[in-house]
């Protein structure tokens, strides 16, 4: 197991928030404040995505017991057959 040093401690490299060859995982660096506004930030949520503003994901959104995931794919599925064509891609994307 590979350990970084930062600051003088020795860390271990999977617990790590950056890697390497994602470049954005360092330009974009994870929040210290996030437990000032949403309760246990360390916890997965299956059916809402909270942030800083809406630490109960967004207001007035019925997820219909879809997970997050779901909820994306079903957004761009505009015929609700189960499969996103690029078609629907592209007006989920304009339209919406």
């Amino acid at each position: 197991m590979a350990t970084i040093v930062a600051g003088g401690v020795d860390r271990n490299a999977t617990l790590s928030p950056e890697a390497a060859l994602a470049p954005v995982t360092e330009d974009r660096p994870v929040r210290t404040d996030l437990e000032t506004s949403i309760p246990k930030p360390y916890m997965a949520r299956g059916l809402v995505a909270p942030d800083m503003d809406h630490p109960n994901g967004t207001p007035g959104h019925n997820h219909n017991n879809l997970s997050v995931l779901q909820q994306h794919c079903a957004f761009f599925d505009q015929d609700d057959n189960g499969i996103v064509f690029p078609g629907e891609t592209y007006a989920g994307k304009i339209f919406n």
